[in-house]
């Protein structure tokens, strides 16, 4: 699964992934990690709860991680952190352009990120972020869960109401409801020594992984038992027969291996789904 960051430079979106990533792991039931930068994230995580933020990304960087839950690992993904030059050129160039359209082809999902002080239709860099968005958002045509996120909220005098977080994005809005293949959430968010919903951002779009993986390897089982159905006795004397020889399960042997073991995952993945249900209550979906 790949999920693809898309915002300005500065609007916190190194600071959320370290931010994620830090909180997964203190946390029960989901649980993140990355065997090649844990180190590095756990340092940044912890300086960010000390008051230190990192520089802003000038560079588009990957991060590959493990989602697991109760201990049970469920998928691997990765975070592609785009770099938030390409929002100043008014409109994008092409190069630019072809090059965002390539990731957002090849994403699973996306997060899509807004500075608290700049989230006004009055402001330059939010008009270039949300027109530049809907002229991506009208391409896509696979199923892509998106989460909208307004950051460094713990700098306002008080949260924003939901009329004031979807009011600004109408245009966005009335792409995604133009597009059936879009899911969205949005959500406000604080990093730092005061963190606040740092999770659901992902959360939301974990929600659909688990379900979709579900899904998908359930049809997997079923086309592969639909395909030993068919055999010929002859094959599947065949197989039994190379089997005894080499020492390894039949087919059908190990079809009903795969079958135990989807059986057994259901219970957990139950509970990661509802959980996730749980913490988007209250939250704005679309």
């Amino acid at each position: 699964m790949r999920i693809l960051l898309l915002g300005t430079r500065g609007v916190g979106k190194t600071t959320l992934i370290h931010s994620m990533y830090g909180h997964f792991q203190e946390g029960s039931g989901f649980t993140l990690d990355t065997p090649d930068t844990h180190t590095e994230m756990l340092s940044v995580y912890k300086a960010l709860r000390r008051g230190r933020f990192p520089d802003a990304s000038a560079h588009r960087k990957e991060y590959d991680l493990t989602l697991s839950y109760d201990g049970n690992p469920i998928f691997d993904f990765s975070w592609i952190d785009y770099q938030g030059a390409i929002y100043e050129d008014d409109p994008l160039s092409p190069v630019d352009l072809q090059s965002l359209e390539s990731d957002m082809k090849e994403a699973d999902a996306a997060i899509c990120f807004f500075e608290q002080s700049e989230y006004s239709e009055e402001n330059q860099n939010f008009l270039l972020t949300t027109q530049n968005l809907t002229s991506l958002l009208v391409r896509v045509s696979d199923f892509m869960p998106i989460s909208f996120v307004v950051t460094k909220c713990d700098l306002r005098p008080r949260p924003f109401t939901k009329q004031e977080l979807l009011a600004p994005l109408s245009e966005v809005v009335s792409a995604i409801a133009d597009n059936e293949h879009i899911t969205g959430t949005l959500v406000q968010v604080s990093c730092g020594r005061n963190e606040w919903n740092i999770d659901l951002p992902l959360l939301f779009i974990l929600y659909f992984g688990v379900i979709l993986r579900h899904q998908n390897e359930e049809q997997e089982l079923l086309a592969r038992r639909n395909e030993l159905m068919n055999r010929s006795i002859f094959a599947i004397f065949g197989d039994w027969i190379d089997s005894r020889l080499s020492g390894q399960s039949t087919d059908y042997e190990n079809l009903n291996s795969s079958i135990s073991a989807f059986n057994s995952s259901l219970q957990w993945r139950q509970a990661a789904v509802e959980q996730i249900e749980k913490r988007f209550e209250d939250e704005i979906s679309f």
